[in-house]
């Protein structure tokens, strides 16, 4: 049995997701909430965004069925989440 945490990185302003095995470098933001969305560009506007975003019923559920890779060939426990495009 696999498992999957997300891990969400925030100060308020900038605010970034992973796996919990990413390293920092490839932590990335999420940039709208859909697809007709603005940009956030600054100040808790990204938090926000990353909540309605990332975190939307539909689209969390999405990311943990269809967009988490776990290689079954590696010797160390790794998960890769497909980035924001």
């Amino acid at each position: 049995m696999k498992y999957c945490f997300l891990s969400v990185i925030s100060d308020g302003s900038n605010t970034k997701l992973g796996s919990i095995f990413t390293p920092y470098t490839y932590y990335y933001a999420w940039n709208k909430a859909d697809a007709d969305g603005e940009k956030a560009v600054k100040g808790i506007g990204p938090l926000f965004t990353m909540l309605e975003g990332a975190f939307a019923k539909e689209r969390i559920i999405a990311i943990l069925r269809d967009f988490i890779f776990y290689p079954d060939d590696s010797g160390k426990e790794e998960a890769i989440v497909c980035r924001y495009p």
